[in-house]
């Protein structure tokens, strides 16, 4: 004989309407808060899930629309630059500035490389 479960009973000012059956002015007025508050955070979930969605297409129109126009016909030569940092930084502002190219030469730390990772 399988054990017998106990059902869960809920006190009589906090009973659920069933399925079908209307539901009374006190048991409304305890709940719209809650449900109020449920539709609110799902709202805010949604545009933020929008939001996110629009900054990635915008960010990959904006790349889309840098890499199209010409870069400037201008060659950066780093000669014995011993610093990983100041490599990587150099590398950064000549990709916002559209240098043609960067040239390493000497003891100048080249990609790829840790430290260029970490800075570039």
């Amino acid at each position: 004989q399988a054990p017998r479960t106990r059902r869960r009973t809920i006190p009589a000012g906090q009973a659920r309407p069933r399925e079908g059956e209307p539901c009374d002015d006190d048991y409304v007025r305890r709940k719209a808060p809650l449900m109020a508050q449920q539709v609110a955070f799902l709202h805010r979930h949604e545009q933020a899930r929008r939001n996110e969605l629009l900054r990635n297409v915008d960010d990959a129109t904006q790349a889309l629309e840098r890499a199209a126009r010409p870069r400037h016909n201008v060659t950066v030569v780093l000669d014995n630059l011993r610093s990983a940092e100041n490599v990587g930084s150099i590398f950064r502002t000549a990709d916002a500035t559209r240098v043609c190219r960067v040239v390493t030469c000497g003891f100048t730390t080249t990609p790829p490389d840790r430290k260029l990772e970490k800075t570039a």
